[in-house]
């Protein structure tokens, strides 16, 4: 099954017509390429983060955001 992103990009690049309602939002198709790219590097940071043209932080951080999103909201206790 194709990802929201792989479909919006493939209907661009054909210049079809776009429904617009079911496009990825710039922060989930940020996320997609972050995690193409590390998967590409072999998960090394430092040339994932040459390749995004960002510093090794940013990817660092965007990883602890992404990860953050994740965690399940914890009641205190």
């Amino acid at each position: 099954m194709e990802s929201k992103t792989t479909q919006a990009l493939e209907s661009l690049k054909s210049m079809s017509v776009i429904d617009v309602t079911n496009l990825p939002t710039l922060q989930e198709v940020e996320r997609q390429y972050l995690t193409l790219v590390l998967s590409k590097t072999a998960g090394n940071k430092p040339q994932a983060a040459k390749i995004l043209g960002v510093t090794v932080k940013t990817v660092y951080n965007k990883l602890n955001e992404y990860k953050a999103q994740e965690a399940p909201a914890t009641e205190p206790s």
